[in-house]
């Protein structure tokens, strides 16, 4: 005979939010938010959990299915304390230093300024120095 698992629940007509209390491992279904909590911990009076945390539902995580806003992305604050994800522009802190000078490995590229390579660097077909065309081969560079 199959196990049935019960799970504590708020009809659709209750109040939002989390119960009040639960035991610990012990989950309850809020029909009115529709939002999965969990008693997490032993340390409450009575053998409750310490604390009650949603675990699905909307509100519990980022839905999926909800319209959001073109250009944005889900971080944190974009300065000060530490602080729940929102939606949000990207601002300049949130991108690596782009300092060093990044040169395109396909295509056509006209870099500008000067540029130092250390250790080799191997060129196969011809390139440009100036309006002068160079090839090599493994015995000559030729000019």
């Amino acid at each position: 005979m199959p196990n049935t698992i019960r799970i504590k629940r708020r009809a659709s007509g209750g109040g939002a939010g989390a119960p009040s209390s639960l035991a610990n491992a012990e989950l309850a279904f809020n029909e009115n938010s529709n939002i999965l909590y969990y008693g997490t911990g032993t340390g409450g009076a009575g053998g409750s959990a310490t604390s009650v945390i949603a675990i699905g539902g909307s509100g519990a995580f980022v839905s999926i299915n909800e319209v959001r806003t073109a250009n944005t992305v889900l971080a944190g604050p974009t300065s000060g304390a530490a602080a729940a994800p929102t939606f949000r522009s990207l601002v300049a802190d949130d991108l690596p230093s782009l300092s060093g000078v990044y040169i395109p490995m396909t295509g056509t590229a006209t870099p500008t300024g000067t540029y130092t390579f250390s250790g080799t660097v191997n060129v196969t077909g011809t390139f440009q120095v100036g309006s002068t065309t160079v090839t090599s081969s493994a015995a000559e560079l030729n000019l």
